[in-house]
């Protein structure tokens, strides 16, 4: 499990640089602080010291353990609760005693504010910031006044180390998002190669297919089989073209065009394939002509793209329904909804990703290409789905 953009690798990295820094820290405060007590006898006293050693011990075998089974981020929380309980006990002391438990401040604080950039966790910040303000708000209530100064530094040490690592964060997430465009971009480019190539390739042996199908037909013209060939034919030809206009990142020529013809020419392809599987259609349209600008072809075979993938996921006497209304004053929204075998959540957030598939038979680009023609449009895709309930696509287009 991650918590944040880190890697394991680099959490591990971050983990024991961690435990060495804090622990020498440690090591070399609770000597220097002995010292300027004039306590030194505590150093070498084994009463003092065994529990001490024990402790850590302990608080190192933790944290090992967890960074071998690839958890290495919870070795920042384990050290910071070993930390609370510590001054819990610090402070049960202070306020049973009235003995001197407080100075300044804890080096290992600054410590675990040091390391809120490397880590880069709002959580740990979040917990740091719950532990330090916690600890010397407590010692406010029980009079101490030293407890002040502490209170408002640390307060302003980490209001700017959330301010740093909120800015930090937002450059990877931008570094992120465009690492992620560029390599959509550059699959983008594969899929209008690939397009025009098994495209061209396939269109050529359906024009001779055709040719010689027309030849069969005026040799025997009391034969109807050849031809529902031709129009068969002519169909597989008609997919290929708008596929490969969708597929090949063309200009797009935009003109004013209904929403609702545009819809309905993209139904009549399939309406064989819907009375094959007999399924109960429920097309409902606004009483209102909406009209946008597009190019009516590119988006003609998004519509066409979402309906097959509506129709392949149902059955035999399924409902496809398709609603086409208005969305405020500036704005259609196109609803194309089955009630087929839907898609695992964990899917869902994958299928619009280039050569992602769930198809046995797909290559994964219809999605890819659909929603970057619909952004082209200004417009977006709502995919939502449940498994062996349906899938929902919501296409909203500006006007």
């Amino acid at each position: 499990m991650k918590e944040n953009f880190i890697s394991f690798q680099e959490e591990k990295k971050n983990a024991r640089l961690f435990l060495w820094v804090l622990n020498i820290v440690w090591v070399i405060y609770e000597t220097v602080y002995s010292v300027m007590l004039g306590d030194s006898e505590t150093l070498i006293r084994l009463e003092v010291q065994v529990p001490t050693f024990l402790y850590g011990a302990c608080l190192i075998a933790c944290s090992m353990y967890m960074m071998k089974r690839e958890q290495a981020y919870r070795v920042k929380y384990i050290y910071l609760i070993a930390y609370m309980c510590s001054e819990i006990l610090n402070l049960y002391w202070y306020a049973l005693h009235n003995k001197v438990a407080f100075d300044d401040g804890h080096t290992v604080e600054f410590v675990f504010i040091l390391f809120v950039p490397i880590f880069m966790s709002k959580r740990y910040l979040l917990w740091l910031f719950l532990v330090i303000m916690g600890k010397y708000s407590v010692l406010l209530v029980l009079g101490e006044k030293k407890a002040f100064m502490p209170l408002v530094m640390y307060s302003l040490l980490l209001f700017v180390t959330y301010l740093l690592l909120n800015r930090f964060l937002q450059y990877l997430s931008t570094v992120n998002n465009v690492m992620i465009e560029k390599r959509e971009s550059e699959k983008l480019v594969v899929i209008g190669k690939m397009a025009a190539s098994v495209g061209h390739e396939i269109k050529n042996p359906l024009s001779s297919l055709r040719g010689f199908t027309q030849l069969q037909k005026e040799k025997y013209v009391d034969d109807k089989v050849y031809e529902h060939m031709i129009d068969e034919i002519e169909h597989i030809n008609n997919m290929i073209s708008e596929l490969m206009v969708m597929a090949t990142c063309k200009p797009s020529t935009y003109s004013s065009y209904l929403v609702e013809e545009i819809v309905s020419n993209a139904l009549k392809e399939m309406s064989a394939e819907i009375n094959r599987k007999q399924l109960y259609l429920i097309y409902d349209v606004a009483p209102d002509q909406i009209k946008i600008d597009c190019d009516h072809r590119k988006l003609k075979g998004v519509f066409l793209y979402i309906i097959k993938n509506a129709i392949e996921a149902m059955g035999h006497g399924g409902t496809l329904q398709i609603h086409i209304n208005k969305r405020n004053e500036d704005g259609v929204i196109v609803s194309i909804v089955d009630n087929g075998c839907g898609v695992q959540e964990e899917n869902l957030q994958r299928i619009t990703e280039a050569f992602y598939t769930t198809k046995k038979n797909g290559i994964g680009l219809g999605l890819t290409v659909a929603c970057k023609i619909i952004e082209e449009h200004d417009g977006k895709i709502h995919i939502t789905s449940k498994r062996n309930v349906g899938t929902k696509v919501d296409i909203i287009l500006p006007i």
